[in-house]
């Protein structure tokens, strides 16, 4: 490949995969061309949707034996998977700072546990023996409580909490109330889709706590795990059966199906009762077996407008654009609010889509803006964990009485109206399943029981090599 084409390549491959901005098709084909490779095309398609690799076999492909962590080509073949350089290279960093992570610690003492059941008792001691251990299982079922006691067995303050969003890293700091915490953005100073790469970042901990592992890519596991010493023990805390990350790969259910059983815990039993019919459903679409929900035509705005005002309730939809997706609810949302906004302040939630360090505001951390009757706007506020802001100096954010599927991750609501509307079925039984899990005590859902029926039969999981070259550097038994 000559300069040119290699420049287009790099170019291309790095908005591609890390941006994922519209639709590439004929830049694909270009860039195929270019390299003269013609399956290019498709692994870069692929990539779009989550794999970092294709089960097929490419003329021109770089040979491969699995230990590389870089090759000089831009398509490898290793064995029957043909892979995008760059997605060799986040995976295999990936695997191998996860493998030099599993070493083995002075098992710590179980002296305490009151207040957990046997479930949780169980996994809090597998956490207190091993360097690295994957704590599974979906809401209600008392994870971070668990977690809460085992960093307080632990006994020491050197303690790191951690999660993909700022949301999320809040809740976390909060209930367990020990250590340092910030999104993992934040601790390791990536500010862009380079630093992800490049970073040299160092964490220095005891003990490392990460949240909605479910939620992050192949190319923050490697930045992440890279940056931990060696010795550090680390608790990773998730629900595999949620979307998979908006990035590439599926690192956590992965390293959660090959991981030995005494460095693994999946807690089953939900702890409240007032969660027993959305469990039973959440259960179901796990199963493949159907649900019903209410027609799309029954939607009406106007009572979502009164469950706003009454309690904590969030309206959620698989998609984010059509007449039924986020975008078109939250124009609604706010045309009946303007007619019924007679006087004083109006509280608007919102949504931070870029993380904003000046103002301590992360990207997915949720607020609210606060307008006055009669303003111009220039005296908008924004409301964030860290203060208020002028809504002119911070314009990265988006209305947020619906939130996407995909965003809502990390966040819970007492009451939450669920739609599906046709679309949604390319997302999977996933996209219901996390949809469903984000309510605590009541769920509307409204989708026409074809679209439901076409999410929960699609079950296709991301392909990788994670597992192949877990088994090959002896991280863990096959």
């Amino acid at each position: 490949m000559d300069g040119k084409s290699k420049q287009i390549w790099e170019s291309h491959l790095e908005v591609h995969l890390d941006e994922q901005v519209g639709e590439k098709s004929a830049i694909d084909q270009m860039v195929s061309d270019a390299v003269g490779i013609p399956m290019a095309r498709e692994l870069m398609e692929k990539a779009r949707s989550g794999h970092l690799c294709v089960r097929k076999k490419a003329e021109g492909a770089y040979p491969l034996k699995g230990d590389e962590m870089w090759f000089d080509g831009c398509v490898g073949q290793w064995g029957d998977l043909l892979y995008l350089q760059r997605c060799w290279v986040m995976e295999s960093r990936a695997v191998r700072a996860f493998k030099s992570l599993m070493v083995d610690v002075k098992p710590l003492d179980m002296r305490g546990g009151a207040g957990l059941t046997k479930e949780q008792l169980r996994a809090v001691k597998k956490g207190l023996k091993n360097s690295v251990f994957c704590f599974s299982g979906g809401p209600g079922t008392g994870k971070t409580h668990a977690v809460a006691e085992l960093v307080r067995l632990y006994g020491r303050k050197d303690v790191l909490l951690t999660a993909p969003t700022g949301k999320a890293a809040m809740q976390l700091k909060a209930k367990v109330g020990v250590g340092k915490g910030g999104t993992m953005h934040r601790l390791l100073g990536i500010k862009s889709v380079r630093d992800i790469i490049w970073t040299n970042a160092r964490l220095s901990a005891g003990l490392i706590v990460v949240d909605e592992c479910s939620m992050i890519d192949i190319g923050m596991w490697g930045a992440f795990l890279s940056a931990i010493q060696k010795g550090t023990r680390l608790i990773l805390v998730g629900d595999p059966n949620q979307l998979p990350p908006i990035g590439v790969g599926s690192f956590y259910k992965e390293i959660c199906q090959w991981i030995s059983r005494d460095r693994f815990a999946c807690l089953q039993k939900c702890m409240r009762s007032d969660r027993a019919e959305i469990v039973e459903m959440a259960e179901r679409v796990k199963r493949g077996i159907p649900i019903k929900g209410r027609p799309l035509k029954e939607i009406d705005i106007n009572q979502f407008a009164d469950h706003f005002r009454q309690e904590n309730f969030r309206i959620l939809s698989c998609m984010r654009r059509g007449p039924y997706g986020v975008e078109a609810i939250n124009r609604h949302m706010i045309e009946v609010f303007e007619k019924k906004w007679q006087k004083g302040e109006w509280h608007i939630p919102v949504i931070a889509t870029k993380t904003c360090d000046e103002y301590g505001v992360s990207n997915g951390e949720l607020g609210k803006l606060i307008k006055k009757k009669g303003s111009s706007g220039a005296g908008d506020i924004l409301c964030f964990e860290s203060g208020e802001i002028l809504a002119a100096c911070m314009p990265e954010f988006e209305i947020a009485y619906a939130l996407s599927v995909h965003k809502s991750q990390g966040s819970e609501y007492d009451h939450v109206a669920l739609i599906v509307p046709p679309g949604s079925e390319v997302f999977g039984r996933q996209v219901l399943y996390t949809g469903i899990t984000r309510a605590r005590a009541f769920l509307d859902l409204y989708g026409e029981n074809t679209t439901l029926r076409m999410c929960i039969e699609k079950t296709e999981e991301t392909l990788s090599g994670i597992g192949k070259k877990l088994r090959c550097l002896w991280c863990v038994d096959p």
